[in-house]
């Protein structure tokens, strides 16, 4: 058994600022108005771990009663046996509720959080904010990979460091390491806005640009155990301080959303607020805002905070994967109150009993079994991947949706010839050529305009970049994963006039992008975007119209006036979440398909804005026609995902091969239209 070592005196105040962090990110996570920021409660939840967790381990190497296997059974033994119990569940709710490609994915998490490395598997494979991430069962758990990862170098580089300076003496050991600790918080505060200005998702969820945020409350405990920090008797200067911290946590909260460029130097705030308010309960626990959290209902949240935060996402995806849909406020607050039941059966039954030790406690045997139990966990995840997802649980209308909802662009063998082409060759001698401009929605025309097309004698060119709409000459905000790619797709539409103007036999240009993401978007994908204006002020609604409006007419100036036709394709209807999911659960449980349908996109404000953009477009320049997609693939009050029984949609808003196939039939008469005048059947 290890020796005994000094212990953190316990603090409510911490407790309750444990509350305020997972009340923060339950009401983001469970879309409530106006806490839309409250993601940011785990960046306080870092800070936190890192006070306590230096705090304790700096104490004990300075007494030499520190051993790090000690050091990881208990942490084992406080944070194994809740997510163990959570994963197991939501691995057997998963068998029976999910489709086997869900099934797929819902294995490869399990395993990554088993093995601590979900942040890992999230930054591989989806960024956090997106249409598909909001029902991914176990995205949550990156932020517990996170930590994990820094207790396995953190305490270890402590000790290190220990050994090789306590030669110099004790204070200046202790002053070294806290001016390598300092060095450490700046570099990695440095390294995450560098990353957060890349389109990756590197920023948010890997150790080294987090590890600034966790090494703020290192850095605190560590200047609290040289003496820096002393207890004083001016509470209500403490209080003062202490108020504008919780004002850095709760402004945060209410004001950031999806299109915040974070973290990066956006963190800060949430970060500087939560160190501010364990140093103001440091040096006056009885500061007002301590007394506040220290009241027994924050400090009974913060007891089962860790439980709270493991269930309620689960909790939350798992509704939404059944419902099909965004959850209404009643529902998403009903889900709410019963993760926090969830939460206090879990700390009761649970974390309280399994983290007990005896006087007689083995240190390691503890450990073993901790992770052992983790073990059965990965076995099952791999189980789910190996199978495909267990295929036989289901019948084969859901295995069919499956396969329906592969990508559009599988309809055709695309051979590629430059950045950002791909070419489909006429049969026979061409006629000319057909230019695809725009964005991944131009991307999942293409296939149908060239099966259309090509077997009518035309070669037919996609030049696309992913989220980018033709619009050359307009400055673009674009974020990807955390990150701004706009300057990437400027550069993209800046060069296309010049090229399309260098196509000789060029006969007929279609524009094609997911126009209404730039228009003021409400529910789109959270990868927000907007127009700017030419000095950087991010455009209003009328303003972001006028925009776009010069941006397509820009687009089309150079193939019109040479008097060559330009198409407009309208976007095809969208869909909160993805259709193929909400198709085959309804096939599996024999539930009927119209709780998939979407409503409210093809009636939206945005819908309307674009359509009476379309028109001022179209009077500016009569060579321009505008294609309405959505009114072929949709109808005036709601888009169906399958209407002939064949789903139409590989993800919210992208068609399947289905749906290219389909959209085939209803493409070909109005580009004969344009291309070849004595043929009808098309009106603007």
């Amino acid at each position: 058994m290890s020796a005994p070592g000094p212990t953190i005196p316990y603090r409510c105040d911490i407790d309750g600022l444990r509350a305020v962090a997972i009340l923060a990110v339950l009401l983001a996570h469970a879309e409530i108005p106006g806490f839309q920021g409250g993601f940011v409660g785990v960046d306080v939840f870092f800070v936190i771990s890192g006070f306590l967790i230096t705090g304790l381990v700096m104490g004990r190497i300075e007494a030499g009663s520190f051993s790090l296997v000690d050091f990881f059974e208990r942490r084992a033994s406080r944070l194994l046996p809740a997510l163990v119990v959570m994963l197991m569940t939501v691995a057997g709710i998963g068998f029976v509720m999910l489709t086997p490609r869900e099934l797929v994915l819902l294995g490869e998490d399990l395993t990554a959080t088993a093995l601590f490395g979900m942040n890992f598997q999230g930054w591989a494979t989806a960024g956090y904010f997106g249409q598909e991430a909001s029902t991914r069962v176990l995205l949550h758990a990156w932020s517990l990979g996170v930590e994990e990862q820094f207790y396995l170098v953190f305490p270890a580089g402590l000790w290190l460091a220990w050994v090789a300076l306590r030669r110099f003496g004790q204070a200046h050991a202790r002053g070294l390491i806290l001016a390598a600790v300092a060095m450490m918080v700046a570099g990695s505060l440095w390294l995450q806005q560098f990353l957060v200005n890349w389109p990756s998702s590197a920023a948010f969820y890997l150790l080294p640009p987090r590890m600034w945020e966790l090494g703020t409350g290192a850095l605190l405990a560590l200047l609290a155990a040289r003496g820096l920090i002393r207890p004083s008797h001016s509470a209500a200067m403490a209080s003062v301080i202490a108020v504008l911290a919780l004002a850095l946590i709760v402004w945060p909260t209410m004001t950031y959303g999806k299109g915040t460029v974070f973290p990066g130097l956006t963190a800060v705030p949430p970060v500087l607020g939560a160190a501010m308010l364990i140093w103001a309960g440091t040096v006056a626990p009885d500061n007002l805002v301590s007394r506040m959290l220290s009241i027994r209902p924050m400090v009974g949240i913060g007891l089962i905070s860790y439980s709270l935060y493991l269930w309620h996402w689960p909790v939350l995806a798992f509704a939404r994967l059944w419902v099909g849909r965004p959850l209404e406020l009643v529902e998403a607050a009903g889900l709410a109150t019963l993760s926090i039941a969830l939460a206090a059966l879990s700390w009761r039954l649970v974390e309280q009993p399994l983290r007990r030790r005896g006087p007689r406690a083995r240190v390691g045997r503890r450990l073993a079994f901790a992770l052992l139990a983790c073990m059965p966990v990965i076995a099952i995840g791999q189980l789910f991947v190996w199978s495909n997802g267990l295929p036989g649980r289901v019948g084969d209308a859901v295995l069919r949706t499956d396969r329906e909802g592969g990508a559009a662009a599988d309809l055709l063998e695309c051979v590629k010839h430059g950045p950002g082409d791909c070419r489909y060759s006429a049969s026979g001698n061409a006629k000319g050529t057909i230019v695809l401009w725009g964005d991944s929605h131009a991307g999942h025309f293409a296939p149908a305009v060239a099966v259309a097309m090509t077997a009518r004698g035309y070669d037919v060119v996609l030049a696309s970049a992913r989220s980018c709409p033709p619009l050359p000459g307009i400055r673009l905000s674009i974020l990807l994963e955390g990150g701004p790619i706009g300057q990437a797709c400027m550069e993209f539409n800046q060069a296309m006039p010049h090229r399309l103007a260098q196509i000789d036999d060029l006969k007929l240009v279609i524009l094609a992008g997911r126009w209404t993401s730039f228009l003021s978007p409400q529910w789109k994908d959270a990868e927000d975007r907007w127009l700017s204006m030419p000095d950087g002020r991010k455009a209003d609604a009328p303003q972001s119209d006028d925009l776009m409006a010069e941006g397509i007419l820009r687009a089309a100036a150079g193939p019109t006036g040479r008097g060559i036709p330009v198409i407009l394709f309208d976007q095809v209807g969208e869909f909160h979440l993805s259709p193929r999911n909400c198709v085959a659960r309804a096939r599996m449980f024999d539930r009927g398909e119209g709780s998939c349908r979407e409503r409210d996109d093809i009636t939206s404000p945005e819908r309307a804005r674009f359509h009476r953009l379309q028109d001022r477009v179209m009077a500016a320049n009569p060579a321009i026609s505008v294609f309405h997609a959505e009114q072929v693939m949709c109808n005036s009050s709601h888009c169906d995902p399958a209407p002939f029984g064949q789903l139409l949609y590989r993800d919210a808003h992208h068609l399947s091969v289905a749906g290219a196939q389909h959209f085939v039939k209803v493409v070909e008469p109005v580009l004969l239209e344009v291309l070849e005048p004595d043929r009808t059947g098309f009106s603007r």
